[in-house]
């Protein structure tokens, strides 16, 4: 996304069921590996996974989530993919 711009960090999460894409989200901000303040971060890459059912708000969602935490003037990428494996799992 950009070199030389400070420390990568990663966040990990996954959900189910009603609320999936607000629990997913706050497990990756809340991740183990994220042992730094993602409030000055000027950059994220977040891709959202899941199964057929999968909404485009539920995407949007995650990254407006990830984008209220992160600092105001952050380039933001995010994508979504369907991986029919997963049922009614986020990630």
């Amino acid at each position: 996304m950009q070199s030389g711009h400070g420390v990568a960090m990663i966040g990990l999460g996954s959900a189910s069921g009603a609320g999936r894409a607000e629990a997913a989200t706050q497990e990756a901000l809340h991740s183990p590996l994220l042992d730094l303040d993602v409030s000055d971060a000027r950059g994220a890459l977040i891709n959202v996974v899941g199964g057929p059912d999968l909404t485009l708000g539920e995407a949007e969602r995650c990254a407006e989530m990830i984008q209220q935490q992160v600092a105001p003037t952050a380039r933001i990428i995010w994508g979504a993919a369907v991986d029919e494996s997963l049922g009614d799992e986020l990630r």
